[in-house]
């Protein structure tokens, strides 16, 4: 059996770091972004691709994690060799670290975001995200006699790791049902309505309704799907609101 010649390399937590939803790493250096949009960077740092304004390498033994400043919430980041770049919840988008000078192409460095602009001067933008919906779905295998039934939804970017509340729900002729820690619940108007989950919201959160049973009776049932942020009755109006709900399945 053939052994590698490269040593282990010992893993440890990288301190300084929470509520973690978008990792990218790059050549020798990452980005990290948490749940409210922040940027956070370590690694090498010869081009200032840190972005904290130095051409400052870290210590090995005491690995800098770099808050980069000057930048709106960000939805997404990339790291690539010595340069990094992001684009903001507003449509703005970022460079840093070895860029390059699109009016002369001449290699430079910059330790702190630049806004990329476009011929002429003016702010490229790459489209504002604004009110993120996040996407549901819905499926049904086999037929009601014998039917798997599967929900999820996949909440945005901009939402994830932020406390919230998910909701299913099941809408028949004589009413709305929601699914909570004790199963199925009639909706009434002076009860809270249950969550399916509550807390930090994940990537995503699939739920299986139904796995191969009789469902024989319930054809023409609706199922819906949705998320809102904050707790409690909270989450319930900002649903509402974002209009962040949908209906993801008939049964048949």
């Amino acid at each position: 059996m053939r052994t590698s010649s490269y040593p282990l390399i010992d893993i440890s937590p990288i301190q300084g770091l929470a509520r973690i939803s978008q990792i990218e790493p790059g050549d020798g250096h990452t980005l990290f972004v948490d749940a409210d949009g922040a940027l956070h960077a370590c690694g090498t740092n010869s081009a200032g691709q840190l972005g904290d304004g130095t051409l400052v390498n870290p210590s090995t033994e005491a690995p800098k994690i770099a808050r980069i400043a000057g930048l709106p919430p960000v939805v997404a980041a990339a790291a690539g060799s010595a340069i990094s770049a992001a684009i903001g919840v507003d449509g703005s988008v970022w460079v840093w670290g070895k860029t390059t000078n699109l009016a002369t192409g001449a290699a430079s460095k910059s330790t702190t975001p630049v806004r990329v602009t476009q011929a002429g001067g003016a702010p490229f933008d790459a489209g504002r995200v604004g009110e993120a919906s996040g996407t549901f779905s819905g499926s049904q295998a086999g037929t009601l006699g014998s039917a798997t039934v599967d929900v999820a939804a996949t909440v945005s970017t901009l939402h994830r790791g932020k406390t919230g509340r998910v909701y299913v729900a099941a809408q028949t002729g004589s009413g709305l049902f929601f699914l909570g820690a004790n199963g199925w619940v009639p909706y009434t108007s002076v009860a809270a309505i249950p969550p399916y989950l509550s807390g930090p919201l994940p990537r995503t959160v699939p739920v299986r309704l139904a796995d191969g049973q009789n469902l024989s009776g319930l054809g023409g049932v609706q199922l819906l799907m949705g998320y809102g942020l904050g707790d409690d009755t909270a989450a319930v109006t900002e649903m509402l609101r974002a209009g962040r709900y949908q209906t993801v399945h008939t049964l048949n």
